[in-house]
């Protein structure tokens, strides 16, 4: 079986074609988003459900994929869904294998292909780029010139045949829907369809941020993966998969296996979400990785081609605060034109990277009395200073607890006194952030007082 690709590194030209592609995107989706004004405010909440109880809704998910027939496995890191894909693959020495962030994430493919696993590639995008760079979540090709429609045509024929023959096949999920254990397959091409489709068995990585309440919250974040990364109203094909294919159709008797696979696995990918999620994160496990924030990215047309788009700006920032594997990132990596917080998804998504900076900066506080008034002076200082600016999300007050040194009922008692002076605004469910106060507020002789004197808030 052999991939045909045509490598290039990004060049002027293909430089140009990744702008002309980014440009195409960036009028469609601002078109979109008048015909859908609440479209981000909707992901929010359902995001937003998920990652305040995040264990709950995995334990619910598990147990409604299984009652659909599916082999469940939660894999708490890298290694263990690298290792359990290779227990399913029981010796079979090939496997197809569509484009998914999450590969890439867990380096699926370079692990495979290190146990003499060969991997067909059904994506058209990396048939043509190859695979060595991850380019775009969605466009492999955003950064190579395409020969023409009928080499197209005939690689995609050739790919369907190759993938016939699999007993297995690999894909992604768009979404897993908590309530009834329906996966959502989300594409462009339909060669996620037919590699979960044509094995015999299908496999499904997926991480444990890709759950959601209910079908129609899956719908809603197809809809604006499609409308941000893609400016398009919804991708062409969407496929809602609900366990092994059965049919009753022959002497009204269940058969599994007639049209699609006869065994669905699903690997459900921990790799720091639970930690996340434990530690008030929650912005980390909103992301749908649908590559809206690269469409604006000035350092994305170098740096993201390049070296892929994990290693882009603070998309970057964002991914080093938990995955495994990536690259440890600086200030320096990435600007501070904030484009991507004004034409993102999730306006607030980045702004933990920013505070993660930040919170270096904090000292230990060693005095016995009074502590939360420690804790005020720092932020205070940092507010002054233009460290900490308008729309920067605090973080979660397990581990700002710990880097303060301080219980977090000291520190909740600071962000209750900071809410009172209107330095801050607490969002149930999706943290504390900065006000845009002006300066005289925040050094207000009612903040001064209360960081210098020892009356509490509630004896106000």
């Amino acid at each position: 079986m052999k991939s045909t690709s045509i490598s290039s590194s990004p060049s002027n030209s293909s430089s140009t074609k990744a702008q002309r592609i980014l440009k195409g995107i960036r009028s469609r989706r601002d078109t979109l988003l008048q015909e859908y004004p609440d479209l981000a405010s909707q992901v929010q909440e359902i995001k937003s459900r998920i990652a305040n109880n995040l264990q709950k809704s995995v334990e619910k998910a598990v147990s409604s994929l299984k009652s659909k027939g599916c082999h469940v496995t939660l894999a708490k890191d890298t290694r263990e869904a690298q290792e359990q894909i290779l227990k399913i693959l029981a010796g079979h020495q090939s496997v197809a294998m569509s484009k998914n962030s999450v590969f890439t994430e867990i380096a699926l493919r370079e692990y495979l292909k290190s146990k003499n696993v060969e991997v067909l590639d059904t994506d058209l995008g990396e048939r043509v780029a190859g695979t060595k760079v991850d380019a775009h979540p969605w466009i492999a090709s955003i950064n190579t010139p395409i020969p023409n429609k009928e080499w197209v045509a005939q690689i995609k024929d050739e790919i369907k045949q190759q993938a016939a023959q699999m007993q297995y096949g690999i894909t992604g999920a768009e979404a897993i829907v908590e309530e009834n254990g329906t996966l959502a397959l989300l594409e462009s091409e339909g060669n996620v369809r037919f590699t979960s489709n044509l094995p015999y068995n299908h496999i499904v990585v997926a991480g444990i941020d890709k759950i959601v309440p209910s079908l129609e919250d899956a719908l809603t974040v197809c809809r604006a993966t499609s409308v941000y990364g893609m400016g398009k109203d919804v991708l062409k094909y969407i496929s809602f998969i609900s366990g092994p294919s059965r049919t009753a159709d022959i002497e009204f008797r269940m058969v599994q296996g007639m049209h699609g696979p006869k065994e669905v696995y699903v690997i459900l990918l921990d790799n720091g979400r639970l930690a996340a999620a434990e530690n008030q994160q929650w912005d980390l496990l909103k992301c749908l990785h649908c590559g809206g924030c690269l469409v604006d990215c000035p350092q994305y047309l170098g740096e993201g081609l390049e070296r892929g788009y994990y290693y882009t700006g603070k998309k970057a920032q964002v991914l080093a605060a938990f995955l495994e594997g990536s690259k440890q990132v600086d200030a320096a990596d990435c600007g501070d034109c904030s484009l991507c917080n004004k034409t993102a998804l999730q306006a607030y998504k980045f702004s933990f990277a920013h505070f993660r900076e930040v919170l270096m900066q904090f000292e230990k506080i060693t005095k016995p009395h009074r502590t939360y008034q420690e804790v005020l002076k720092q932020i205070n200082k940092l507010i002054i200073g233009g460290k900490l600016r308008p729309g920067d999300r605090l973080m979660g007050e397990r581990e700002m607890a710990v880097e303060l040194g301080v219980s977090r009922t000291t520190l909740r008692e600071a962000l209750r006194t900071m809410e009172f002076l209107g330095w801050v605004e607490i969002i149930p469910g999706d943290g504390t952030f900065i006000r845009n106060a002006q300066l005289n507020e925040v050094i207000s002789p009612l903040a001064l007082a209360l960081s210098a004197e020892p009356t509490k808030l509630e004896e106000l």
